[in-house]
């Protein structure tokens, strides 16, 4: 894995090559964990920022179906879908099993926990859990020993 030889298949480095490929924007130094699932066919939503970090078995949805309009007696196999652009800012974490809802904004230096559900945009700096994903902590700056 970690043979000069072997390096242009390394995984850490193949999977952002792929999802550029395939229409992704992704950022310099992202990691992408084993059997992150995305929505192929709109991958032109996905954009990553440098050092993002996605674990294993996250899920970015780009589509939903549009629940909006629907009524008693309505099929729902006949509605249409609502789309959404999913960035992940500099520095941002997305833990493993975390599933990503579409028009999702994470924030820098964010971190989201595993097994979370992001329905909604997350704040810079902030930590965030659960199904719906809250904020459980927002990270402060670091005092520098001169300001003590």
């Amino acid at each position: 894995m970690y043979s000069v030889l072997f390096y242009p298949f390394n995984s850490r480095y193949l999977r952002p090559r792929l999802w550029r490929i395939i229409g992704c924007k992704v950022g310099k130094n992202a990691y992408i964990g084993y059997d992150v699932a995305i929505d192929v066919i709109n991958s032109s939503y996905i954009e990553l920022e440098d050092n993002v970090s996605i674990a294993n078995h996250a899920l970015l949805l780009c589509h939903l179906r549009d629940l909006s309009n629907y009524c008693v007696g309505d099929e729902y196999m006949d509605l249409g879908y609502r789309y959404g652009k999913i960035h992940i800012k500099h520095g941002a974490t997305v833990g493993m099993k975390a599933i990503i809802l579409p028009g999702v904004t994470i924030g820098r230096g964010a971190i989201v926990g595993a097994g979370s559900l992001v329905t909604k945009d997350v704040p810079d700096w902030a930590i965030v859990a659960g199904n719906p994903a809250k904020v459980i902590k927002v990270l402060k700056e670091r005092l520098n020993e001169q300001d003590v």
